[in-house]
């Protein structure tokens, strides 16, 4: 009961402030996902009354979407075989969680979240770029591109027991690309996905050399942290010039570069969008404006790396007088800084 009343309030409150959000495009556009919840969430609900807990379902889940695919391969005489395949996925994994929870007696937490990480779906992507923390873009992200077409192979490691198994990676059997078409895409998101990955770390480096000064200056006498300031100061003004040139640092929540401008590694995240927005070979435009954008990167952090160049020597050298750990560029992260405590 609590919950039909919340939700009613909800739609009451949601058409007095945006009446907008009640009409039939916005309904027809989540009810689908609407749907996939309220199913998932009453196989759920059934198991928790039997006073069990079933982790393995968003695993089955992401699965079933690929399997779907997959035995369906885009055809609409072949979709009733792709639901049977993932009606006979959802029986057949109940069928082990039910056995070895009600018959052999195990745990089903432990159960059902190592039948979940049986079940995996790889989603056909290679590794992200680089973040930082609180990372704010526009119409861009860090997810890596699209695995083309070819042959791959899978490989697990359980104690010292390796095994590989090869697959094949088909494309859409409805696309008009070739092969080559795909790969020369995929070749050029990879190079982006790479650019947007040293923008992110040359904006870590700044970072964690901010944390490594202020470390040091709280550590040195007063006679010996005048002098490390002034020269710190001058070489953390270069970095943060150019950090800002490589992230718009202005950007504290998602809606921020509608007023600030974006900058560098927003621009070339931006630019994967474009490049994988379909199964075709890159533009000429796309792979110019690719161009445009290292070389200023380039210049960008060819700048951070003078920097560090010319000031580190004096600045490591009070350093060592004092007995401190020398300042040394990273991509590290680095932890906040807590403030003092008051009493």
């Amino acid at each position: 009961m609590p919950v039909w009343l919340a939700t009613g309030v909800l739609m009451i409150v949601a058409a007095i402030i945006a009446p907008a959000a009640l009409q039939h495009t916005n309904w027809a556009f989540v009810l689908p996902y609407l749907t996939i919840l309220a199913i998932a969430s009453l196989g759920q609900m059934l198991v928790i009354m039997q006073a069990g807990i079933d982790l393995s379902t968003p695993a089955v889940i992401s699965f079933g979407g690929n399997l779907l695919v997959g035995v369906s391969v885009g055809h609409n005489d072949r979709l009733a075989l792709g639901i049977l395949a993932c009606i006979g996925l959802g029986a057949g994994v109940g069928l082990v969680n039910g056995i070895l929870v009600g018959i052999v007696r195990l745990n089903p937490l432990i159960v059902t979240l190592a039948v979940g990480q049986i079940v995996f779906a790889w989603n056909l992507r290679y590794p992200d770029a680089e973040r930082f923390s609180n990372l704010i873009m526009w119409a861009a992200g860090t997810q890596g591109p699209v695995a083309p077409p070819g042959t791959y192979s899978v490989r697990m490691t359980v104690g010292n027991d390796v095994q590989t198994h090869p697959i094949r990676v088909r494309k859409d059997p409805r696309s008009t690309a070739t092969d080559a078409d795909l790969q020369q895409q995929f070749q050029l998101l990879i190079q982006i996905r790479d650019k947007v990955t040293e923008a992110n770390n040359g904006v870590r480096t700044v970072r964690n050399m901010r944390y490594q000064v202020a470390d040091r200056t709280d550590r040195l006498s007063a006679q010996q942290r005048a002098e490390f300031a002034r020269l710190a100061g001058t070489m953390m003004d270069s970095l943060t010039y150019r950090e800002n040139e490589v992230y718009q640092t202005r950007n504290q929540s998602g809606q921020d570069p509608l007023n600030y401008p974006i900058r560098l590694n927003n621009k070339i995240a931006a630019l994967s969008g474009v490049v994988g927005s379909g199964e075709y070979r890159p533009t000429q435009q796309s792979r110019e404006a690719f161009t445009r954008l290292s070389r200023e990167l380039d210049a960008e952090l060819a700048g951070l790396k003078r920097t560090f160049d010319t000031s580190l020597p004096a600045l490591n050298a009070i350093l060592r007088a004092a007995g401190l750990p020398e300042l040394k560029p990273s991509t590290e992260e680095p932890p906040p800084r807590r403030g003092p405590i008051a009493m």
